[in-house]
């Protein structure tokens, strides 16, 4: 299981708060230059 499968999971748990913070997460991911394949 990769980092973003269980973080995913974590955010599903969290129900609508989870869209907030998925959006927060992509906003830090963003930033990072590392190309990762999340499909």
């Amino acid at each position: 299981m990769s980092i973003f499968a269980s973080v995913e999971r974590e955010l599903s748990d969290l129900g609508n708060e989870s869209d907030i913070l998925k959006i927060k997460l992509l906003t830090i991911f963003n930033r990072i230059p590392i190309k990762v394949n999340l499909l």
